[in-house]
């Protein structure tokens, strides 16, 4: 066996789920013996330490979804999804962010809340270490031509996601981050995430100030927004409750600092 031929060997062996392969028989005889441990047990140490490594980064990735499923069924977790989605890159910063679309399409994985919990735990490592930039200021409208407002298009910050859960997903990682039990519960769920000095945030959402949101995402002028919510609160009260959500997202940070000259 070469070299090159040794260390693909090496690599298949200590990603396998077993130590059971074709492989193995090469591998032993290259190995040497000694009076402390067989080939097998040399092995087997670089085989425990890859995966042992790797269920840490798992965990470290998803703390609350570790608590939620206990050792026994997160283990279970852990060993089905490195064997469909092993690593693919020297760094392991994205690895895991498979696992919300690995489960939904794997039973018995696949059940809605713990689907919404790892995606929302993912939301929140994935925006911890994104770009940093300047928020909007209330000040910096004040600044700003009245009559220019309904032309005014607003941008999210970079470190900003929304996302749709079909249960009590914020309440429940909130729970097991607090040690205390709450009980799932199928629900329609619109949330926001967002980072703020160096801490990422939340919130649960009405439908209808998640759609502005995504609408405001997407490019919408303020008074296309308006024009929006008034066709279900009608022309009068449109603005108002658009200011409002406005001062809101400023207030939290959401909002980047955005030259309107």
């Amino acid at each position: 066996m070469n070299f090159h031929a040794f260390q693909q060997a090496f690599l298949n062996q200590i990603t396998q789920t077993t130590s059971e392969t074709t492989e193995i028989d090469p591998l032993i005889r290259v190995l040497e013996h000694d009076t402390r441990m067989t080939p097998h047990e040399r092995l087997d140490i670089y085989v425990r330490d890859y995966r042992g490594r790797l269920y840490e980064v798992l965990k470290e990735h998803y703390p609350e979804t570790y608590h939620y499923l206990g050792d026994d069924d997160y283990l279970a977790l852990f060993t089905a999804f490195i064997s469909a989605c092993p690593p693919s890159s020297y760094s392991l910063r994205y690895w895991g962010e498979q696992l919300p679309d690995f489960c939904e399409k794997t039973a018995p994985f696949n059940q809605p809340e713990l689907v919404d919990l790892i995606r929302f735990e993912w939301t929140i490592h994935d925006l911890y270490d994104g770009e940093d930039v300047s928020v909007l200021s209330s000040d910096a409208l004040s600044q700003i031509d009245p009559e220019r407002w309904m032309d005014l298009c607003f941008q999210v910050i970079p470190c900003f996601k929304l996302s749709q859960a079909e249960s009590n997903v914020a309440a429940l990682w909130q729970s097991l981050n607090d040690e205390k039990p709450v009980a799932t519960q199928a629900v329609d769920t619109y949330l926001v995430h967002w980072r703020k000095d160096y801490m990422v945030y939340f919130r649960d959402l009405t439908q209808q100030e998640w759609d502005c949101l995504e609408r405001l995402n997407e490019g919408n002028s303020a008074g296309e927004l308006c024009e929006f919510l008034a066709k279900d609160i009608g022309d009068e009260a449109a603005p108002q409750i658009f200011i409002q959500y406005l001062q809101s997202w400023i207030n939290d940070g959401m909002l980047q600092e955005t030259p309107f000259d």
